[in-house]
């Protein structure tokens, strides 16, 4: 394929979407949509889920532009297999962001989350939830995420939990392997923003000087401390070590 295809993976509320429309503005890349796109049109419940990987290519070669972003974000547990079917002309960016600003995130665009609907589905096999499904997660995320359920946890609890789980796909498929997956950090991204341009061109982005100071800013980060209040500490050593450990892999390190 003549195009470059970059896809955004990630956890919900992590900035993905700010770096799609930002890169979408970029006058040669084409930016599809996260909802209700023509890739997604076979989705009729919520218009998430891309169409088969064969037609996303077709759909693919007929815009004009050099540059296509996607953003498969409820897809991340695939994030491989699509990966490996637009071998050759693939690059991806897993963004993560710090743990506690995105619960908060959360909480605020869905406030009615609970247990049944961000845990619940981390240790049950339906290969239709947005979710994920048991058999997509390490077998320590699936049991931490049943004894969570069990414990009457509270909403912060929850949201951090999915979002232990949804960061740890990134792990479970072993694309820190893949030279063309990128691991970005959404603090440090904002926060240093010659190194994010290097990376974003390393990637295949054509992009001008000052990209990112001017399409970025720092007023979301810290909201979150507060939500710590409401997380068991044996849950937040946990959440922390994923954090770090998402930190001290980030491609933000050598760009």
């Amino acid at each position: 394929m003549d195009k470059k295809i970059v896809f955004i993976f990630g956890c919900q509320r992590s900035g993905t979407t700010a770096l799609l429309k930002s890169l979408g503005g970029l006058g040669s890349v084409k930016a599809f949509p996260e909802a209700r796109s023509t890739l997604c049109s076979k989705d009729v419940r919520q218009g998430l889920k891309l169409n088969p990987l064969d037609e996303v290519e077709d759909k693919v070669r007929s815009v004009s532009e050099d540059t296509v972003i996607i953003k498969p974000l409820v897809q991340s547990h695939y994030a491989a297999d699509i990966m490996d079917f637009f071998a050759g002309s693939s690059s991806a960016i897993w963004m993560f962001r710090n743990y506690a600003d995105v619960v908060a995130s959360m909480l605020v665009k869905w406030p009615g989350i609970d247990k049944n609907s961000h845990l619940l589905p981390l240790f049950k096999n339906n290969k239709t939830s947005n979710m994920g499904f048991r058999d997509a997660y390490p077998a320590e995320v699936v049991e931490k995420a049943e004894i969570l359920y069990e414990s009457n946890p509270t909403k912060e609890e929850v949201c951090g939990m999915f979002w232990y789980a949804r960061n740890s796909l990134y792990f479970k498929q072993r694309l820190s392997e893949r030279k063309r997956v990128f691991l970005v950090g959404y603090d440090q991204f904002i926060s240093q923003p010659p190194v994010s341009e290097r990376l974003l061109k390393n990637v295949g982005i054509k992009i001008r000087e000052g990209f990112v100071s001017e399409n970025f800013n720092s007023n979301s980060f810290g909201k979150g401390e507060q939500v710590k209040n409401r997380i068991r500490q044996s849950i937040k050593e946990d959440l922390d070590s994923m954090y770090q450990r998402l930190v001290s892999e980030s491609d933000m390190n050598h760009a």
